[in-house]
């Protein structure tokens, strides 16, 4: 046991036995510094284990930069030994000595609790050191590196896939942006497109339009000519005068003896008819224009329209049978009477030369001869056109 203690120590021994030799050799130069050689175990407060620990001293100025740093010793089982501290420059002694474990390449910066100033040629055994913790080993400080170097490139390919996400966002933002600026530029494009074609379609609508009343017009100008022409060439030349006969009705009440019956086309108003009772003859309708033909004839009694009939103007035509009721036609108070005598028949061919029988009135009625004269005057022409026809 004594001899291996002495094998663990002969480094020191013989460290000294050499300082030793060479301050024998100068005697008459300055004495060298000779080195101070620590031994002892090492500890920490929060118990990190110092195991493999690289181990070295510093000697601080007053200011605590440092003048020396010694060579290092590895600690085994919790020990170190023979850390020897040999500067040659005397400005050392008695400045502190403080020890520190390496951090990487560079001593660490915290130091043990233990200072010791330095003194030349001092040997100390069991001199403990006191850390708060120890730093890491080669093999943590190689993970830590590792895991560093990891953690930035995964952080590096993070900010990448990161900026490349952005670049993506910004490309189909950028896209989209183009995207809807087209679509709005098209759409505004079919709008201007589909109003344009509104617009010329409205131009064309409205030429067509005018085109087609134009032609309407000149169509019905045309048809109009053509109508008329063609009522005109099938019109007579001459309006013959048309004579009515037939009876008459009054509502509620006798005919009056004072009745005067009429017959009206547009402005024109013909003579009165010969009225008997409840009969009537000879109303003589001549207009003496042919514009009248074919236009609705307005019977009147006493200005009184008598209700509706289907009577149209005919040129030279005779009715015979012709019924006309009035309603509301003003009632006689008091009654007049007249002795009448009655027209002369017109279907007793016996009676006249001529074959047709003349009006007469034992009154001194001027229209009665007249029309009776005027119907003298028109039979012929009755029957010439009835010989025609």
């Amino acid at each position: 046991m004594i001899f291996q203690k002495l094998i663990k120590y002969t480094p020191v021994i013989l460290s000294l036995i050499f300082f030793m030799n060479i301050s024998l050799m100068s005697t008459h130069a300055a004495p060298p510094l000779l080195p101070m050689v620590f031994s002892g175990d090492v500890s920490t407060k929060d118990g990190k284990s110092t195991e493999n620990q690289v181990l070295v001293a510093q000697i601080l100025n007053t200011d605590n930069s440092v003048l020396f740093t010694s060579q290092s010793t590895i600690v085994k089982d919790g020990n170190y030994i023979a850390l020897t501290v040999g500067p040659l420059d005397p400005v050392v002694v008695g400045k502190n000595v403080k020890f520190a474990f390496m951090c990487g390449e560079s001593p660490c910066t915290d130091y043990a609790d233990q200072t010791i100033p330095f003194q030349s040629a001092k040997v100390t055994f069991r001199y403990s050191l006191n850390f708060d913790t120890a730093p890491p080993t080669k093999s943590e400080l190689e993970a830590a590196a590792a895991k560093a170097k990891a953690d930035a490139a995964a952080k590096a390919a993070t900010l990448k896939a990161e900026e490349e996400a952005k670049a993506k966002l910004e490309a189909a933002a950028v896209a989209k942006a183009k995207e809807e600026a087209a679509a709005v530029a098209k759409a505004k494009e079919e709008a201007a497109a589909k109003e344009a074609a509104a617009k010329e379609a409205a131009a064309k609508a409205e030429a067509e339009s005018k085109a087609k009343s134009s032609s309407n017009v000149q169509s019905n100008t045309s048809g109009q000519n053509n109508t008329t022409s063609d009522k005109q060439s099938e019109q007579p030349l001459n309006a013959y005068p048309a004579i009515y006969s037939g009876s008459i009705v009054v509502a509620g009440a006798n005919i009056p003896s004072d009745a005067v019956l009429k017959a009206q086309i547009g402005d024109y108003i013909s003579a009165p008819a010969l009225i008997d009772g409840n009969t009537f003859q000879n109303l003589v309708v001549s207009p003496g224009d042919v514009k009248y033909i074919d236009e609705p004839i307005i019977f009147t009694l006493n200005d009184v329209k008598s209700e509706p009939t289907k009577e149209k103007y005919e040129s030279g035509s005779v009715t015979s049978q012709l019924s006309l009721a009035f309603v509301g036609l003003p009632i006689e108070t008091s009654v007049k009477t007249t002795d009448t005598q009655p027209v002369a028949d017109l279907s007793d061919s016996n009676e006249s030369s001529s074959g047709c029988s003349l009006v007469s009135a034992k009154n001194d009625n001027n229209y009665s001869g007249l029309l009776s004269f005027a119907l003298i005057l028109l039979v012929p022409l009755a029957a010439y056109k009835s010989a025609r026809k």
